[in-house]
């Protein structure tokens, strides 16, 4: 059902593909499947053609029904970019490398892992950045490196606390808690998880719930279904 703040939205500017992006995210959150949020994109593209403003959203249904062949096709034809979001740089061979270890194939998530982060070192002047060290905490997860994978995922919350930034610090826990997942050390996982979706924090609940991440390893996990 809309609201009607987007009651109005949609009167305003009815031709905005982030109203049915948003809508189309926010029915897959309610729902916890894809079938209704697809049609909310597939018809908003019938007349509305921005399949780029769209890409992400379905990229998103795709990693978590685990359409990872999809997936894989969208990255492999997208540009060799660096991207800077809100909590983490990404590059491309990171994000392969993250889809590659979700459908089990290591060898080629190392090797994508490994030329992420050939690349993410060449950069200058990130080493104050917190989200490079978030970011490269994933990398040497997946690599198996433990000491440099929780080191690095702690440099990332110490260049950003809570006390710098109440509402952004608390992703930085999320991606800590992944790196821990990954390296199978579940109970600092869910310790984590726990406290932000418990405690006072700005975590979502959707973004924990529906990680294709965390899903892969938590998914029959009691506790974590308890949690979310």
């Amino acid at each position: 059902n809309l609201t009607n703040y987007d009651k109005r939205w949609y009167k305003i500017s009815p031709d905005d593909p982030w109203l049915y992006k948003s809508r189309a995210v926010n029915t897959f959150i309610l729902e916890g499947k894809t079938d209704n949020a697809r049609q909310i994109i597939n018809e908003a593209s019938k007349w509305i053609p921005d399949h780029d403003y769209y890409k992400y959203p379905i990229m998103w249904f795709d990693e978590y029904e685990q359409k990872y062949d999809k997936v894989l096709q969208y990255i492999q034809n997208s540009k060799d970019t660096i991207v800077y979001s809100q909590d983490r740089i990404i590059t491309k061979s990171g994000t392969l490398s993250r889809i590659y270890w979700l459908m089990d194939k290591k060898d080629q998530s190392k090797k994508e892992a490994q030329k992420a982060l050939e690349q993410l070192h060449a950069i200058p002047d990130l080493e104050g950045d917190p989200r490079y060290h978030a970011y490269i905490g994933r990398i040497y997860a997946i690599l198996g490196n433990s000491e440099k994978a929780v080191r690095e995922a702690k440099m990332a919350k110490e260049l950003y606390p809570n006390t710098k930034d109440a509402y952004a610090s608390y992703d930085f826990d999320i991606q800590s808690a992944k790196v821990y997942a990954i390296l199978g050390k579940h109970k600092i996982a869910l310790d984590i998880i726990e406290r932000l979706l418990i405690g006072p924090s700005t975590s979502k609940w959707w973004t924990i719930k529906y990680s294709p991440t965390l899903n892969k390893i938590f998914k029959e996990n009691s506790r974590f279904n308890r949690i979310i």
